[in-house]
Parts: C-alpha cells; structure tokens; sequence
C-alpha cells in the first residue's frame, strides 16, 4: 500500500488537517483499454480532515491521457484536470484508523475522461466527414411536434378529477 494514499485518521482528531502531495506512476488506474492510456504521472495535491463524523479528503489531479480521436481514429494527448474533488466517507464505515483512498481517487479520474474527444484544436478531418451529417433545420416549427403544449390550456379549478379547460 502506498503511503500517499493512506489516511491515517487518529491524526486528524482534534482539528488537525493533514496535506496530500505527490506524483504517482499510472499503474493504480488500471485502465488498460486501446482507446484510454495513461502514461504520464499522476500529480495530486490536496488535504484530510474530519468534519464530525466524516472523513473529509479534498483533492486536485493533473495528468495526461492518451485517446482515440472520435473523427479520425488517431491516438492525441490531452491534459486530463480534477479540480476541488471532494471525497467523504463516514467514520463508523471505516474499518480500521487507516482509509486508502485509491478507489475513490481512480474513480473520480476515470469519470473525468470525456466519452467522446476530438483531436486538440479540431480534428482536420473533420471537413470530409461533414458532408456525412444530416443539417437539420430548427426554424420551421409547424413540422415539429409538440406533445405537452396543450397542458398550458389547462388549470385545476378543484371538481370532478380536479381539471378543466380554459
């Protein structure tokens, strides 16, 4: 078990905060899929603290993250950011004084990779698959159809099933 991810929560009592600084190796995300790699350190920076009965992790990550271009099918990099993470856990869940928080971090980072990307700054193959896509026109409504627009005709006025008609 890595130190960086340990909590030691006995430290913490009595308003203590404890700091949470370093890089790490990518291997902790166990992301070992085509389209997502990571390759570049995991830097993190941020604090424990109890907040009556919960334990109170803030954190900031940076890393990179290597993805499929959703356009052209290329690998790109892109800087992957978690800003103001804020992760709690109750203390009677807690099982010992010590919490790993390695889960929790891996998962939060893993929910920040975007399910669709496009290569930095746009994709250039974007020009060609353009004529591909379907340009929808949103200005005649008549042909759009509406399926609640008649409840603005209606009001409760309290009889029968408690509705009538304007």
């Amino acid at each position: 078990m890595s130190d960086l991810f340990t909590i030691y929560i006995d430290r913490l009592k009595g308003a203590e905060v404890e700091p949470i600084s370093g890089s790490l190796a990518p291997d902790f995300l166990d992301c070992h899929e085509q389209e997502v790699q990571f390759s570049s350190p995991v830097f993190i920076e941020g604090k424990a603290y109890l907040a009556e009965d919960h334990l109170v992790i803030c954190l900031s990550a940076k890393t990179k993250v290597s993805l499929l271009c959703s356009i052209c099918n290329q690998m790109f990099h892109m800087p992957l950011e978690l800003n103001g993470c804020y992760l709690t856990q109750p203390l009677q869940e807690c099982r010992s004084s010590l919490y790993d928080f390695r889960e929790a971090l891996r998962e939060q980072i893993l929910l920040e990779v975007p399910p669709y990307a496009e290569c930095l700054g746009g994709c250039l193959e974007r020009r060609s698959v353009n004529a591909f896509i379907k340009n929808c026109d949103h200005s005649d409504k008549e042909k759009k159809h509406f399926p609640f627009a008649c409840l603005d005709d209606w009001k409760e006025i309290g009889e029968n099933d408690g509705r009538t008609k304007k």
